[in-house]
């Protein structure tokens, strides 16, 4: 995945995720950024499986489904096509300091007007917000929504925080979403998710 370093600090990245993972026929496409320090290595090979990030047992939760952290690739690839959910980052490739977004230059997207093409009724959530600056300054013409960021270096927000932020954006294409209080009871420990405890 690394390709080089300069002296300011940067290390380019070229993304080992290069394909839209989950369903053909996606109601909600998940953006993030770039794949971190760790994507595409043995313990990282499907998006948002990086170490504390909370993906996992949050998006579950919102379809009422225990957490995934720690499950094959196939059982999150299954969870997304079962939902109608697609997932994809905005940048190809980019300079950038670790795994931190903010400090993510120089990027090169991948082609969202042909995916948009291609999945016309799907509504585009941007993951945390240098997802949503990075997609809007390339894309400015196609609609999309933002909300936070599941990573584990993102620790400002709660993760009822985030989960309400997720069921928001969702509501337009899930209707039938249970109410926040309601989904937060039966919400299951977050297993696996260095935050501990329920979302």
């Amino acid at each position: 995945m690394k390709k080089g370093k300069n002296n300011s600090g940067y290390t380019y990245y070229e993304n080992p995720f290069t394909k839209v993972y989950g369903s053909c026929e996606p109601k909600i496409i998940l953006v993030g950024t770039l794949g971190g320090a760790e994507a595409g290595k043995t313990s990282y090979t499907f998006p948002y499986s990086g170490k504390g990030n909370r993906m996992w047992c949050l998006l579950p939760a919102l379809f009422d489904e225990p957490s995934l952290i720690g499950k094959t690739d196939n059982e999150k690839d299954a969870f997304l096509k079962k939902h109608n959910i697609a997932m994809h980052d905005v940048c190809k490739s980019a300079w950038r300091k670790g795994s931190g977004d903010s400090s993510i230059k120089d990027e090169v997207v991948n082609d969202f007007d042909e995916i948009v093409k291609k999945y016309p009724n799907a509504k585009i959530v941007c993951v945390g917000k240098k997802s949503h600056e990075i997609f809007i300054k390339h894309f400015p013409h196609i609609a999309s929504a933002e909300v936070w960021s599941t990573s584990g270096v993102s620790t400002t927000k709660s993760c009822k925080e985030i989960f309400t932020s997720f069921r928001n954006a969702f509501l337009e294409k899930y209707p039938n979403l249970n109410n926040v209080q309601t989904l937060l009871d039966n919400a299951p420990t977050c297993k696996g998710c260095t935050y501990g405890n329920k979302i």
